[in-house]
Parts: structure tokens; sequence; C-alpha cells
């Protein structure tokens, strides 16, 4: 794939929103830079917790598989794990990889 002809001013090292080059790169024609990062780690993280929940409940089947938010008694504080406190977890995940 051709590089445009603005592309050489745009693929230079540094100038990022934390300055210096960290997180710093493409990966093909795509800049991941630091919110790239931080939606692959909310990303991977919120599926990993998925597939955890998934495997305390008690079926594999994809179609039934649920992880239930909080009950109601605990209003907008976190609530333990396992009665709804991974639901909250994987929430923070999906804001945090949507929003970066």
């Amino acid at each position: 794939m051709a590089m445009l002809s603005f592309e050489r001013k745009y693929r230079v090292r540094g100038g990022t929103l934390l300055g210096g080059d960290l997180f710093d790169f493409w990966i093909g024609p795509f800049y991941v830079g630091f919110f790239g990062v931080t939606t692959i780690f909310f990303a991977f993280l919120g599926t990993a917790l998925i597939l955890w929940g998934a495997s305390q409940g008690p079926t594999w089947n994809l179609w039934q598989i649920s992880i239930a938010p909080p009950d109601l008694k605990y209003g907008l504080g976190l609530a333990p794990l396992r009665e709804g406190g991974l639901w909250q977890v994987i929430t923070v995940c999906a804001i945090g990889a949507f929003g970066s």
C-alpha cells in the first residue's frame, strides 16, 4: 500500500499526547498511540472477565450464558463479584474500550 502525500508529515516519531515516543507506533496503515493501547487493554480485560464469569456459571451454552447486574439494594455502590460486581467491572471495561 503506497503512502499518501500527507502521511510523511504525520508518520514521524514523537509529538504524541504524552510526549516522547511512548506508544507512538503504527501497525500497518493504523496508528495505535496511547488510546489504542488502552482500547486493546480494556477489550482484552473485559473479554477475559466475561469468559471467567461464564466459567463460574452453570452452563457453557453460548445462548444461556448470563452475567447479571447487581441487585438494587447495592444502589450505586460496588457489589461483590458474585452478586453483580463482575457486571459492573465488565461495564467499566466496555466504557474504557469504547471511550478511548
